[in-house]
């Protein structure tokens, strides 16, 4: 053999091709199955199965570096989110909006995605939170975490989600994501 090469080679950025368009199209597919699932009419544990198992990849797709894929993913993730938010109501004590928001922490709190997709999910908090304020309970910890490492550049939005949170009437959601919200004034007030 020749000698050892102690580089890795550098990898331009590939043009879209044939493998990403099937790419995409199975992101779409697995996107249609879980909403499919979700209106189904299936038990909540059903769902709760199959998001632990779809919330993953979907999130993994979100980082992906085709902007068309990751978009996809986001979309994905935000159509089961209002589906869920739609057709079923979150009972007390039962935090399954939790687990269903915090694809969004992790991705804006790991820095997984570029400033597009960033984007992208704080307009998909900002519509949650203007369409399904009473239905999102204990999935206001994970937007708040989510919300403390967006940039100031949203501040108009953010204020709108303190403001929505802050006029919330139930007494046990406000008790369980009021912390998580001081927390993330507090990150925005400091700057």
């Amino acid at each position: 053999g020749g000698p050892r090469k102690w580089w890795a080679p550098v990898r331009l950025p590939r043009p879209w091709t044939p493998r990403d368009a099937d790419t995409s199209l199975l992101l779409t597919r697995v996107g249609q199955v879980m909403l499919k699932t979700v209106r189904s009419g299936r038990p909540l544990i059903h769902i709760m199965k199959v998001w632990s198992i779809v919330g993953p990849h979907l999130m993994e797709a979100a980082c992906h570096k085709e902007r068309v894929i990751s978009k996809i993913a986001v979309s994905s993730i935000h159509d089961t989110v209002t589906a869920l938010l739609n057709e079923q109501n979150e009972l007390p004590y039962f935090h399954f909006n939790e687990a269903l928001f915090k694809p969004f922490e992790n991705l804006l709190c790991l820095e997984l995605c570029d400033a597009d997709v960033q984007d992208q999910i704080v307009s998909c908090i900002c519509e949650f939170v203007e369409a399904n304020q009473n239905e999102i309970r204990s999935g206001w910890r994970p937007l708040f975490g989510a919300l403390r490492v967006v940039s100031s550049s949203h501040l108009g939005s953010l204020l709108d989600v303190f403001r929505v949170f802050l006029d919330t009437n139930n007494t046990l959601v406000f008790s369980n994501a009021a912390v998580d919200c001081i927390l993330c004034l507090l990150k925005h007030v400091k700057g």
